[in-house]
């Protein structure tokens, strides 16, 4: 445990001194301004969608950009050789990320319900929704950028994952229904984050965050996997 609060205390250092906590707050104000200009009445359907599109997976890139300077900067194979165990390694960066995406998302929801005329919110089941969403998507990124070396690669190959990734999108605009769709796990994020500004059925909430606890669990194992190959073999 020791080891783990000083590498999450690290870790929140090292994203303010890359900038990643400003790059944050940028894209708050931006939502801030975008979500206020929309209509009365249709926060409880926008304010999910930008969560969801921009809010809650903030970390995806940077989690992955933090990879490649630790293996530019040769911190990361240091790492292999001392006591600290790989799960600790790793639940720091999801922690210390994951801070950072529910950070922005009760501040941009705060802001925006104070001017709505009526928003409710279950603050409780958006930061649940907001925890998985962005550790599923942060565990994402970290198994993308497992094999690169720098971020130009990473780019394209992390967008033929993004893309299928936001495939429920369709449905959430209804230009779709399908069954296939409703099995990538974001489906469940937005389901989720929907639930925290519209009443959801309980047995709802459980299953949506059982499927994406189960998906987390699966991309763990596989982060593993991949460190092992390409940090501590190579």
């Amino acid at each position: 445990m020791t080891r783990f609060r000083a590498l999450f205390i690290q870790d929140v250092r090292v994203h303010l001194r890359y900038g990643f906590w400003y790059a944050a707050a940028v894209v708050a104000l931006l939502w801030i301004g975008l979500l206020q200009a929309i209509p009365d009445g249709l926060e409880a359907y926008w304010v999910p969608f930008g969560i969801f599109v921009d809010l809650a997976p903030i970390g995806f890139f940077f989690i992955a950009g933090q990879q490649m300077f630790e293996k530019a900067e040769r911190t990361i194979y240091g790492l292999v050789s001392t006591p600290l165990r790989f799960w600790e390694y790793l639940l720091s960066k999801l922690a210390s990320l994951s801070l950072m995406a529910i950070t922005v998302t009760l501040v941009v929801t705060a802001i925006v319900q104070f001017g709505a005329t009526a928003l409710t919110v279950n603050w409780g089941l958006l930061i649940l929704a907001t925890l998985l969403t962005s550790i599923v998507v942060l565990l994402l990124g970290f198994c993308l950028a497992a094999p690169f070396s720098s971020v130009s690669r990473f780019l394209i190959p992390s967008q033929v994952v993004l893309v299928p990734l936001f495939l429920p999108i369709l449905e959430f605009f209804n230009f779709t229904d399908s069954a296939i769709i409703r099995l990538i796990p974001a489906h469940s994020m937005l389901e989720l984050l929907q639930a925290g500004f519209t009443p959801m059925p309980i047995a709802q909430v459980t299953l949506h965050s059982f499927y994406l606890a189960t998906w987390a669990l699966g991309l763990s194992l596989l982060a593993q996997r991949m460190f092992n190959r390409y940090v501590v073999q190579g």
